[in-house]
């Protein structure tokens, strides 16, 4: 079927000026989108001029092997079941090895936007090809061309992004939701196996690399992962001891100093490193960049006074899900010494330093609400639903990503609404996954 046999003549200028540009950009998940939201006409004809009916499209494969799976097609008289392979050239074939993967010898039908060599099964027949070139719609090109391939400051559907009906980002949220508590949930249980299945050692972990911030969280993922959390457990009720422990395990405390208090904490981390026969994890603790109140010292204080005065931190956890539960059971500062200290060396004005709200609310979302849904997953309960009605009712974050979001126009309240987008922009829109989102989906159908 030739260009000029699918188009009128007046027609043929006038479609070729948009595929001309496109050509060039054209990736196969193209292919999938026309082939996945039935852009192909189910009657047609394949290269060798035989008559193809597409009575079913078959199912999506995102795994190896084959696009799509379970199509059937009616070829001249004769009927068909089994896989769809995709390419933009037919000799991607066997530019991908195809011809030798058993995975591949039941496609019984080969979709290409350009035709440029026959292609042959295992017994050397050749396997009917469906060229799309000269099929699809000049519009839905040009559409294409102008969302995913052209040039944006931010996000492909920049310009269209606040046009999406209602209905349609109402389940696109929720799917993505979802996935990022999956995808979270996947993080935290790789860390509960490390951990020995302790839960408690998991939110300690959590916990560590959440007030280590973006600057020392791995650093201090590190130190817990290190540490055994039975210490914690023995340690937690004598004074100065986690504390010397963690600032000790971090390399933070000084070797030689005048002030007793830092003298103090040495001789108690000597005298655990002799009894439990720890070794310090090899790890590079930042000061620079950071605001004093995000200090290593303080947070490592802070932390330390958290599970000093609290027992059992995982089990609350799981009760609290609301600000004030969350605000009191993390109402802790720092020791006397860090009142009046931000570092070992110099000493500064006295004042409380309590966990700031910001923190606290960055615990709830990247902390508590994970590590919920991990361990009620792996009890068998589902509770998405809970946990995303809890982030409806938190405080929206903020940073870069949601802020040229919000320049676009796009409502942003709460952390429901900021949890959604940085995984949409991250998995979605930095990939330039328009054809796997519904909103890129919206835009490409519109008539």
């Amino acid at each position: 079927l030739s260009l000029h046999d699918a188009l009128p003549i007046s027609g043929t200028i006038s479609y070729l000026l948009p595929l001309i540009s496109y050509l060039n950009k054209m990736k196969e998940d193209f292919l999938h989108y026309l082939w996945k939201y039935k852009k192909v006409p189910l009657n047609t004809v394949l290269t060798t001029g035989e008559r193809l009916q597409i009575l079913s499209f078959g199912d999506y494969n995102t795994l190896s092997g084959p696009d799509f799976q379970s199509a059937q097609l009616l070829i001249g008289e004769q009927q068909w079941a089994g896989n769809v392979e995709m390419h933009l050239k037919s000799s991607h074939w066997y530019v991908h090895g195809h011809e030798s993967d058993p995975a591949y010898r039941n496609v019984i039908l080969h979709v290409v936007w350009e035709h440029d060599i026959e292609v042959f099964d295992a017994n050397n027949l050749p396997i009917p090809t469906l060229e799309l070139q000269g099929l699809i719609s000049p519009e839905l090109l040009e559409r294409y061309n102008t969302t995913v391939t052209s040039h944006y400051q931010f996000i492909p559907c920049e310009k269209e992004y606040t046009t999406i009906p209602a209905i349609t980002l109402l389940s696109w949220n929720e799917r993505l939701l979802v996935e990022r508590l999956e995808e979270k949930a996947t993080a935290v249980n790789e860390l509960w196996k490390a951990a020995n299945f302790d839960w408690e050692k998991v939110l300690f972990c959590m916990l560590l690399k959440s007030f280590g911030g973006t600057v020392n969280g791995e650093a201090f993922l590190q130190l817990g992962k290190h540490l055994d959390f039975s210490i914690i457990r023995k340690e937690r009720s004598h004074p100065l001891h986690l504390e010397a422990l963690l600032l000790g395990q971090a390399g933070l405390l000084p070797e030689e100093t005048e002030l007793s208090y830092p003298r103090e904490l040495l001789q108690n981390y000597h005298y655990l490193q002799q009894k439990y026969n720890l070794s310090a994890p090899v790890i590079k603790i930042h000061f620079t960049g950071l605001r004093p109140q995000g200090f290593p010292t303080i947070r490592l204080s802070q932390l330390a006074q958290l599970y000093e005065l609290n027992e059992s931190l995982f089990s609350q956890i799981l009760e609290v899900n609301d600000f004030k539960s969350i605000q009191k059971l993390f109402a802790v500062g720092v020791s006397e010494f860090w009142e009046t200290h931000y570092t070992f060396t110099k000493a500064s004005k006295k004042v409380k330093k309590p966990i700031s709200a910001t923190l606290i609310t960055l615990i709830w979302i990247n902390v508590f609400i994970p590590l919920k849904y991990a361990y009620y997953q792996s009890l068998g309960k589902d509770v998405s639903e809970s946990l995303i009605e809890e982030l409806k009712t938190m405080t929206a974050e903020s940073n870069s990503i949601i802020a040229q979001y919000q320049q676009l126009g796009v409502s942003v309240t709460t952390a429901f609404d900021t949890q959604l987008l940085l995984q949409q922009y991250k998995h979605y829109c930095q990939s330039k996954r328009c054809l796997d989102c519904a909103i890129g989906i919206s835009i490409l159908g519109r008539k």
